[in-house]
This record gives structure tokens, sequence and C-alpha cells, in this order.
């Protein structure tokens, strides 16, 4: 396992949020983006840093452990859309 994917895994520990979740986005990311594996963890894990899980938790569409994770990632893709169209 990779160091970045080592800190993407201790930071959902860390805010309750589902790993799996985070495979399903960061899988998303390498295979529709072409992201390799460093670049899709990277950018995970700076969607904690810069506050958008946060916000997403805030108004409960992000899973927490356990929980399913599709609405978070159809909301985050729609939102990828949007701002990339503009």
């Amino acid at each position: 396992m990779i160091e970045v994917r080592k800190q993407l895994y201790e930071m959902c520990d860390k805010t309750n949020t589902s790993r799996s979740g985070m495979d399903y986005l960061v899988n998303y990311y390498i295979t529709s983006l072409g992201w390799n594996e460093e670049e899709a963890c990277k950018y995970a894990l700076s969607l904690f840093h810069d506050g958008t899980i946060t916000h997403i938790e805030c108004i409960g569409l992000i899973p927490r452990k356990n929980d399913g994770f599709k609405p978070f990632l159809l909301l985050y893709s729609l939102f990828l859309h949007c701002s990339s169209s503009n």
C-alpha cells in the first residue's frame, strides 16, 4: 500500500468516514479520469484538508462508516461536472 493511501485511511478513521467509500472515489478518479493511484489518493485526501468532506457531512450527504457512499459520489460527480463546465 502506498504511503498516501495509508494517510487517506488514517484520515478516514480519524473522521469516521467510510474507507470503502473513499476507495470507491479513488477508483473513480483512476478509471474515469486516468489518474494514477498516488494522484487520486492525494486529491481525495485534499478533500478533507480543504473542508469539502466536512461541508458535505454537514448537509448529510457523505456517509459515515457502514453507510452507503453512492449518494455522495453522485453529488460530488455532479459538482465536478458543473464546476468544469464554467
